[in-house]
């Protein structure tokens, strides 16, 4: 994974896969296989040279109950280049099966066909060669993990799991001009430890993912109801000013308490939609964790607000019968609503029950 990323930082994109039978090229046991492996791999190597092409591919050995020891290269040659390609990989094909005494036979190997370079096209090549991985294992556990679910590798890969079968040979291969020396000191999104996929994908790729909702990211939609309840909120104060002007005298003081507990709850509430942008802005797995650890102490404060604040209202509308207050009842339980959601898909902790749910809206006249 971080060799194809590395790729395609440089845009060197996967477009081209080849598949390459090795009983059928006459070298099915693991000694000439690996032979015929080397040889292959080192002359690609020197037709990439020969073309102006990096080295950037990646080579993966399968073991198939039918067609037995096979390889699967995955490289970067644009479509360009590929009818060419096709032509060397004939020509190596008929020179090894006449290597090892056994007739040429056509489908020892196989190149795709696409005949586009598509910007798709790098991470499907990519998953398919992880398509052996073992889905099961854990890269990310649940301690680590923002929302407290442990993500396993078939969480961020697009294909199902494929048996590779036993494979006596080196299984992997990368090219030199990807490989780990090539990279140095760059670190893949892997490396630095991101698990998201909404980071280590382009948007366009998610939707062949399993897991493609959000693991580490914040989605645009958990925010929308507590953004709602700040506009409405909002809203309130700004129809209610020029009402209350209009009050007793001994009615507006009450009036007054009632707009600054509103004004009081609703600064809460903007604190959670700001922390939860600079949370979803972060880029890096580690700070955008302890990002999302602030947004819900952020979370948990707002509730206890908006409940106190909310609560005080509701008791002043009761007793004193606050015709502008009684109009905001409504509105500050949604908001309560929306904070207690936000919060439980951030794992934070409430202490007290909703104010709502022990006070009759209705004994109220709302």
């Amino acid at each position: 994974m971080s060799a194809a990323e590395f790729a395609q930082s440089r845009g060197w994109r996967f477009g081209a896969l080849l598949t390459l039978s090795m009983a059928l090229l006459g070298a099915g046991d693991p000694k000439r296989a690996n032979v015929s492996l080397k040889r292959l791999l080192k002359c690609f190597a020197q037709w990439l040279r020969d073309n102006a092409l990096p080295r950037a591919y990646i080579a993966v050995v399968e073991r198939g109950p039918k067609i037995g020891l096979h390889v699967h290269i995955a490289a970067h040659v644009p479509a360009s280049y590929r009818p060419m390609l096709r032509g060397w990989l004939e020509g190596w094909v008929r020179a090894e099966c006449a290597r090892w005494g056994v007739a040429y036979e056509r489908k020892a190997s196989r190149l795709n066909r696409y005949g586009k370079d598509y910007a798709l096209s790098h991470n499907i090549v990519t998953h398919y060669l992880l398509k052996g991985s073992d889905g099961g294992a854990v890269v990310q556990t649940a301690t680590d993990a923002p929302d407290s679910e442990p993500v396993l590798l078939r969480d961020v890969l697009a294909f199902d799991f494929c048996d590779p079968g036993v494979v006596p040979i080196k299984r992997l291969f990368v090219g030199a001009s990807i490989s780990a020396r090539a990279r140095g000191e760059w670190r893949s999104k892997w490396e630095r430890g991101e698990r998201d996929v909404n980071f280590l994908y382009p948007p366009d790729f998610l939707k062949f993912v399993r897991r493609w909702c959000p693991v580490a990211t914040l989605d645009d939609a958990e925010i929308a109801p507590v953004r709602e309840a700040v506009l409405s909120l909002t809203e309130w104060q700004t129809r209610v000013k020029p009402l209350g002007d209009a009050l007793p005298p001994e009615t507006l003081g009450w009036q007054t308490v009632v707009e600054r507990n509103v004004e009081i709850a609703g600064a809460a509430l903007c604190r959670v939609h700001v922390q939860f942008a600079l949370a979803g802005a972060m880029r890096d797995p580690q700070d955008r964790r302890r990002a999302r650890a602030e947004l819900r102490r952020s979370v948990e404060a707002a509730h206890v607000v908006v409940n106190e604040n909310a609560e005080q209202i509701a008791s002043l509308v009761e007793e004193l019968e606050l015709p502008l207050g009684r109009l905001v009842v409504r509105r500050l339980a949604a908001a309560e609503a929306a904070v207690r959601v936000l919060g439980a898909s951030l794992g934070a902790a409430f202490d007290r029950p909703a104010w709502a749910a022990q006070t009759e809206l209705h004994s109220l006249g709302i």
